[in-house]
């Protein structure tokens, strides 16, 4: 994908599948909100969610961000260092809020801050072509 096309990606995609590494090895993965903020992905979640105990074992992330299927679809894949959050700046709770489709974000306990280390974003050209950016 191009700059704007991965930006325009991330910005009307609220939801990824957020892959983790359980304390015995066993992988992990749920799906999970998130917003774009501070060249971070920030992810809510609540207190005892098994991808907390995960990443404070073993902290960093993995999340898949798809769509569409066969020569139509879009994938971004990220990964790198992860902590877990208690507070977060007020900007991370309303653009959260938004994604959300203005829904509340007040269940969340506690939040996961991902560091992007790589990136791969890749896009059919039929997906191109369909005017999706």
């Amino acid at each position: 994908m191009s700059g704007r096309q991965l930006a325009g990606y991330l910005e009307r995609r609220s939801y990824a599948l957020a892959s983790s590494t359980r304390p015995d090895g066993r992988a992990h993965a749920a799906p999970t909100l998130f917003s774009i903020y501070a060249e971070a992905f920030w992810l809510p979640t609540v207190g005892g969610a098994v991808r907390l105990r995960n990443v404070e074992a073993h902290p960093w992330l993995a999340l898949s961000v798809l769509e569409g299927d066969h020569d139509e679809h879009a994938a971004v894949l990220t990964e790198g260092p992860a902590e877990v959050l208690s507070v977060v700046p007020d900007e991370v709770w309303e653009l959260t809020r938004r994604r959300n489709d203005g829904g509340s974000v007040d269940w969340a306990t506690a939040w996961l801050r991902m560091t992007p280390q790589r990136l791969f974003s890749f896009a059919e050209v039929a997906w191109q072509e369909s005017g999706s950016s």
